[in-house]
């Protein structure tokens, strides 16, 4: 991953993990290889994977308007709140 990332030339701060499901062994196992290889570039917020969040595009709005009762939408507000927390 730090290969690609230096191929492209960019210099990445922090990344946050979407469309995890953590009941699948693949999605478990390719978050803790971000999480190892980016050493504490990541996030703890992770977005789980969730219809609502494949639904609100669909729907022209953003996942806050479609369904805040969501895990998405739980997710993202969680995230929103780490960001603002580190960088403000």
């Amino acid at each position: 991953m730090r290969e690609a990332i230096a191929k492209v030339g960019i210099e990445i701060d922090k990344v946050f993990i979407t469309k995890f499901d953590s009941r699948k062994i693949l999605n478990r196992n390719v978050a803790e290889s971000i999480k190892e290889s980016l050493n504490g570039k990541v996030f703890k917020t992770v977005i789980r994977d969730n219809i609502s969040l494949a639904e609100a595009p669909a729907q022209g709005v953003d996942i806050f308007r479609y369904d805040k009762n969501s895990s998405g939408a739980e997710d993202y507000l969680n995230l929103c709140k780490e960001i603002i927390k580190e960088y403000a």
